[in-house]
């Protein structure tokens, strides 16, 4: 979907009757959404990549740093296909690299394939964005927007209040029970709890305050 069709779903979602808003202002609510959903709910992405020694796994070129995040290690070829258990590789940082070590070593030049998750992108040419998820994605950045709507509104609250005492401000739009309405729309659709922590799976940090998903372990059955 176009970016103008995007930016026409969100005004109706935040109407800005007192004219407020400015195109930027607009622009930049809807990329914070973008990478507010990348962040819930990622791309999920696989490449092959070839370990040199046996040891290190370099990895894939369309990793994007500080906010790609490994999601499994898989032997291709294998039917079923096999992924290694988590405590078979694990985030490691070498001179000028990150990369991933295996624990348990393979053979010089063995192809792994790495699983890892990207951003989503939303411009004038591509987006990556399900159908489904449109709305949510909206959702959000009519949040941001009412909330930029109730913060410009509280700056000149005073001039809306006249000398008989009648209290104009107290009539405007609760912009930020709306924002708080539009971000419940939000998690609701993508089943998230906004009192949540900590987020599913362990993480773990390497160089360059990157992250990275380690695997789950697998559980040895009594």
């Amino acid at each position: 979907m176009l970016k103008a069709d995007w930016l026409k779903l969100i005004d109706g979602m935040a109407p800005d009757e007192g004219a407020r808003l400015t195109a930027e202002d607009r622009e930049h609510a809807l990329a914070l959404a973008v990478i507010r959903y990348g962040t819930d709910k990622p791309r999920l992405e696989a490449a092959d990549v070839a370990t040199a020694d046996g040891y290190t796994v370099p990895l894939p070129e369309a990793w994007v740093p500080d906010f790609s995040r490994v999601t499994g290690i898989e032997l291709p070829g294998n039917v079923p296909p096999a992924m290694l258990p988590g405590d078979c590789w694990t985030p490691h940082r070498i001179p000028g690299q990150d990369v991933l070590l295996l624990v348990r070593p393979h053979k010089a030049a063995t192809e792994l394939r790495v699983h890892f998750t990207l951003p989503h992108v939303l411009d004038d040419s591509r987006d990556t964005i399900p159908a489904i998820d449109r709305e949510a994605v909206c959702h959000w950045a009519a949040a941001l927007l009412l909330d930029s709507m109730s913060a410009k509104h509280a700056g000149d609250m005073q001039s809306t209040i006249n000398s008989d005492s009648v209290d104009h401000a107290g009539k405007m739009p609760n912009y930020k029970t709306l924002a708080e309405g539009h971000r419940k729309q939000y998690w609701d659709h993508l089943g998230i709890d906004p009192k949540r922590t900590v987020a599913a799976g362990s993480v773990v940090k390497i160089g360059g305050g990157r992250l990275l998903h380690r695997a789950p372990r697998n559980r040895r059955r009594r």
